[in-house]
């Protein structure tokens, strides 16, 4: 497997793809594996793409930062999750 840079990211988030969001029984699984602890919980997600992971978490309790290096991505996880709350959307790199 060859190395991904984030143009290919960039464009791929850019031209509307994405990946098979999260069924029910996975939302079931994370939601018996992560219970929210006392006072709160709070969850990274590193390459975060359109935040369907992220807004799981929130669902549960969790505040979340959700963080990518493609900004088309943070760009449509934050208009396709407007509503929630509990989710923090950050452009981050590593590498800059």
């Amino acid at each position: 497997m060859g190395y991904v840079v984030r143009d290919q990211w960039q464009q791929h988030y850019a031209e509307g793809n994405g990946f098979r969001q999260l069924g029910e029984r996975e939302r079931a699984l994370f939601a018996e594996h992560t219970p929210v602890p006392d006072g709160g919980g709070r969850a990274l997600e590193v390459g975060c793409g359109t935040g369907d992971l992220a807004a799981c978490l929130a669902s549960l309790g969790h505040v979340v930062d959700a963080v990518d290096f493609a900004d088309s991505a943070i760009t449509r996880a934050r208009k396709e999750h407007a509503g929630i709350e509990k989710v923090r959307k950050v452009l981050w790199s590593a590498w800059t």
